[in-house]
């Protein structure tokens, strides 16, 4: 239910944001909302609220300054951390930690991302080049 919530409210904003004028984007609600225009009317003038655009200046800027994504989606680091020992029935290490939840349809998310797993696995870890490189594939 709160996913389902949370993407709609996702929509109706990626929506509102393809009008440069809010009093347009007013006048015309997504199919979602058509008949519902006191909702609508709600949504847009709280996109329009000085809160809502210094909350969303807030948010971008945080995430600017995110060296590299994850591919978790929104469960805690912890949370996947304790299914994976689980699955595994051995404890997991930060390392391996941070491959499961860098890495998409087999590739790091990014360069950064592979990077930092690499130094990270070499400092931590003192393997033989061969034996990481293994490790990787």
């Amino acid at each position: 239910m709160l996913t389902t919530f949370k993407e709609f409210r996702a929509d109706c904003s990626r929506y509102f944001k393809k009008y440069s004028d809010p009093e347009e984007a007013r006048a015309n609600p997504p199919n979602a909302l058509v008949g519902r225009d006191e909702d609508w009317h709600f949504l847009c003038d709280h996109y329009i609220s000085r809160a809502f655009q210094e909350q969303s200046r807030t948010n971008k800027a945080a995430r600017q300054k995110q060296p590299y994504n994850h591919s978790s989606g929104s469960k805690l680091f912890l949370q996947r951390q304790y299914k994976l020992a689980e699955r595994k029935g051995e404890p997991v290490d930060r390392v391996e930690l941070f491959r499961k939840t860098h890495v998409r349809a087999g590739t790091f998310v990014s360069q950064a991302a592979e990077d930092a797993h690499v130094s990270y696995a070499l400092i931590n870890y003192p393997l033989s080049l061969y034996i990481f490189a293994r490790y990787l594939t």
